[in-house]
């Protein structure tokens, strides 16, 4: 299996163009960034400058990652208690980073 392009994005609208940080994926990026990451909007306190127009270099983060993420850190409500969620969160993770042979992003329970 090969993705050629992923995109995750976390914003505070229906258009995506109040983004607050995304997670960009491309095989062959169009210019000279990392084929794999991270934008942050906000400004470095150090000087002032914008984190949107910084690249962070990640690995391949998977769908589960992204919304344990929104879920611990975000506190954006889920449907059931986390004693629900999170085992088959990790166990889905599991069972794809055993193809992509990759440790898991949180905890197996």
């Amino acid at each position: 299996m090969k993705v050629r392009n992923s995109s995750y994005q976390y914003q505070h609208d229906r258009d995506g163009k109040k983004w607050i940080f995304r997670y960009d994926y491309l095989r062959t990026p169009p210019q000279a960034e990392p084929p794999a990451h991270l934008q942050i909007r906000g400004s470095l306190v150090a000087d002032n400058r914008p984190l949107d127009d910084l690249r962070f270099p990640t690995g391949r983060v998977t769908l589960e990652a992204v919304i344990r993420l929104l879920a611990e850190q975000f506190s954006v409500l889920c449907n059931q208690d986390s004693a629900a969620w999170r085992p088959i969160l990790a166990e889905s993770e599991g069972m794809f980073l055993k193809m992509a042979h990759q440790p898991l992003s949180g905890p197996e329970a």
